[in-house]
């Protein structure tokens, strides 16, 4: 039985038509030829179709045309007629199928010669009308051709005959799938523009055929007056369209929109890659070949269909990477993934390493911690993680100096950190404001009572910079010199005036305490030993742990549902996760 029975026809071919003669400008896809669709198919992981196969296609009605255009007038059953252009006739393609029968007594020539009169144009979603005839073709191994008999091709081939059969009616589904792609091209205008964030116009167009432009032809200017004008009348076919879709069964669409999934399926199943794909610009999208160009067709057709079912039923669909609401609120803080913008587009890309720009900002307060991070970050290639040294200068001429930076941060879904000092008390105030008034996505780390101290015993201290020092070529029986020098440090810049003063008699240790080498000795030994004499895990170790799990840790999640707690700098679970609204406005 066929599917598109009058009862539930989806769009009536006639009506389609018209909408083309009348407005035939406000469509954003190329309308093919019979060539070109072939071409065009067989490049997007069909079999093989040459312009006759297509000719043959359509005239057996297996394969509906948008618009049939002839320089003479033409009476032939199911062509309506549409108008007409000077010496050019518009018709409209509503014949009804043909049987499809291996007629011995026609010769191909005859079977796919069309009318030299006659331009038959065809939109790019016909592609789903050809996908459907190809399901039943059988799939060959090549060995199954170089060693037939050995792999009893003959035998499998006779199979295959006996099990396509009951099969057949998928090829005669074409009516089903032709009437699909019909209410699908009138939708397609409406949501272009939505879906690729991009809009045609060719401003040379002064007639009803279809437009043959490449997009280097056209104008883009997003101010041009023309734009203006266009939007407006596919707003009006909108209104004709979204009539017609409210006469249709919710189900129904809702189904469909499954399908048109489950056929992209069919075709590649690298799921991930067609969600990062999705986030790409229409040139990308729509000029993919192979197998994946092919699925990715099918996914455009699909979220045509759900935003025109969404907007006319209030219906929230799910979109078309099938990831449930609350996987996609957890690994990208957003339960839309194409609707909210790039906000959690940016975390996908993210969550994939294949965003370059930083994730995780992190503000030191001096040279020693500026040093000792950017080693680290650079050996392990973590690009991501972008160290600034504020030299001690969070607050300037009391005003905040860094506050914008952390705004920036919001506005571009970056993470960050600070670090500093507790004997700094104006530094740790400014810091403790910004994330009482929740503008910091991060954490912040204070060293009591300095980074040196914090962090390392006076034992560890003096034991690195003497290592230092012995690889300098100091005397080995000098080292009481730096130990009785430096043995009343609490704080790390006591401790440097102690090295220095012991650096009277030992110039090795001359400027060893202080600067970016310092701080690379420091962090480098922290990480060989991460935990203190007493037990307890580095203040330096645990930030950097926390950094480089901001890697693979969702920002827009972690913004919704948690905080940084003004006292001790940590993140938090928020009494109320922020909204949709209140997560826009920092962008």
């Amino acid at each position: 039985m066929l599917h598109n029975s009058s009862s539930n026809q989806l769009l009536d071919p006639v009506t389609l038509g018209t909408w083309i003669f009348q407005r035939s400008h406000i469509w954003q896809m190329n309308f093919l030829t019979a060539k070109e669709l072939a071409d065009f198919v067989t490049k997007r992981g069909l079999p093989i179709y040459s312009e006759g196969h297509i000719n043959h296609l359509w005239k057996l009605g297996l394969l509906r045309a948008d618009l049939i255009v002839s320089h003479q007038e033409v009476e032939e059953a199911g062509f309506v007629f549409l108008g007409q252009e000077g010496d050019t006739f518009l018709y409209t393609d509503a014949r009804v199928p043909q049987t499809l029968q291996d007629t011995p007594g026609l010769s191909l020539k005859e079977v796919q010669a069309v009318s030299p009169t006659l331009e038959i144009l065809f939109h790019p979603f016909r592609f789903a009308v050809l996908h459907c005839i190809g399901l039943p073709v059988i799939r060959i191994s090549p060995l199954q051709i170089l060693c037939p008999q050995l792999y009893r091709a003959q035998e499998r081939m006779e199979l295959w005959r006996k099990m396509i059969q009951p099969t057949e009616k998928d090829f005669y589904c074409t009516p089903y799938w032709n009437d699909v792609v019909s209410l699908l091209v009138a939708t397609e205008p409406c949501f272009y523009e939505r879906v690729f964030e991009h809009l045609h116009v060719s401003v040379l167009h002064t007639h009803s055929i279809p437009k043959r432009w490449s997009l280097e032809e056209v104008s883009d200017t997003i101010n041009y007056p023309s734009f203006e004008a266009l939007r407006a009348e596919i707003e009006q076919h909108w209104h004709d369209v979204s009539n017609h879709y409210y006469a249709l069964d919710l189900y129904q669409l809702k189904e469909l929109h499954q399908t048109l999934y489950i056929r992209a399926h069919l075709l590649d199943e690298n799921t991930d890659v067609h969600r990062i794909l999705r986030l790409g610009d229409e040139k990308l999208r729509l000029n993919l070949e192979g197998n994946l160009g092919g699925a990715m067709l099918f996914r455009t057709m699909a979220e045509f269909l759900r935003r025109a079912t969404e907007e006319v039923f209030t219906v929230q669909l799910k979109e078309e990477d099938q990831w449930g609401d609350e996987v996609k609120e957890r690994l990208l803080g957003s339960q839309r993934l194409f609707d909210r913008g790039r906000y959690a587009g940016n975390e996908l890309l993210r969550q994939h390493g294949l965003s370059y720009g930083p994730r995780l900002r992190w503000y030191v307060e001096g040279d020693t911690e500026f040093g000792g991070l950017s080693d680290l970050f650079k050996d392990f290639g973590a690009t991501d993680i972008e160290i600034l040294n504020l030299k001690g200068q969070i607050v300037q001429k009391n005003q905040i100096a860094f506050r914008e930076s952390l705004r920036s941060d919001l506005r571009m879904g970056i993470f960050s950190f600070v670090s500093l000092d507790k004997d700094v008390s104006r530094n740790t105030q400014v810091v403790k404001a910004a994330a009482l008034q929740d503008q910091i996505c991060g954490g912040f780390f204070i060293s009591d009572p300095d980074f040196e101290f914090e962090n390392f015993d006076l034992s560890e201290l003096q034991e690195i910079v003497w290592n230092i020092a012995l690889e300098l070529g100091a005397d080995t029986t000098k080292k009481p010199i730096l130990l009785e020098a430096t043995k009343a440090a609490n704080k790390g810049r006591i401790f440097e005036e102690g090295v220095k003063k012991a650096s009277n008699d030992l110039p090795e240790l001359w400027g060893i305490a202080k600067g970016e080498k310092w701080g690379v000795r420091l962090l480098q030994y922290a990480l060989e030993h991460p935990y203190k004499l007493n037990g307890k895990e580095r203040l330096c170790v645990q930030a950097t742990r926390e950094a480089f799990a901001s890697r693979t840790t969702s920002y827009n999640y972690s913004r919704r549902y948690c905080h940084v707690d003004p006292q001790t700098g940590q993140n938090v679970k928020r009494e109320t996760p922020m909204t949709n609204e209140e997560l826009l406005k920092e962008i």
